[in-house]
Parts: C-alpha cells; structure tokens; sequence
C-alpha cells in the first residue's frame, strides 16, 4: 500500500490529468459507437502516466548531457 500511495504522490498531476481525459474519451467512443465497449480510449491514463514520466527523466538526465554536448560543439 506504501508503494502505491507514493505512486500516487509522485505522479499526481498525470494522473489527475489522464483520468480526465479518459473520461471525455469513454464518453466520445460511447457517443460514437452507440453502445459501452472496451477499446483503446482506456489507454489514455496509463500513456499519460508514461508520457510524464519520460519527460521528466529526459528533463533531469538527457537534457543536460544534451546541453553540454552542444555547447563543446560550439566552442
């Protein structure tokens, strides 16, 4: 349980954010297909959630190596 409250903790904003936009795409597929099923508009959650998370490892790690790189060949 202490693994998914820091889950949670951690990635809050992602989470709040793909559950909002798993909502409206549940609702868009049922409007458009005229009944409930399980297709790929549940998927939007977890690729937010992953989608966060490589932006933020990318930010911390890449991004200065990238950085750096640039500025030798500049030099």
């Amino acid at each position: 349980m202490k693994r998914v409250m820091r889950f949670v903790m951690k990635y809050w904003i992602p989470l709040t954010l793909g559950f909002v936009m798993t909502a409206a795409a549940v609702r868009i597929a049922y409007e458009e297909r005229g009944y409930v099923a399980v297709g790929s508009e549940w998927l939007v959650l977890p690729f937010t959630v992953l989608l966060f998370k490589w932006g933020k490892e990318f930010l911390e790690h890449d991004l200065p190596l990238w950085i750096e790189l640039f500025k030798e060949d500049e030099e």
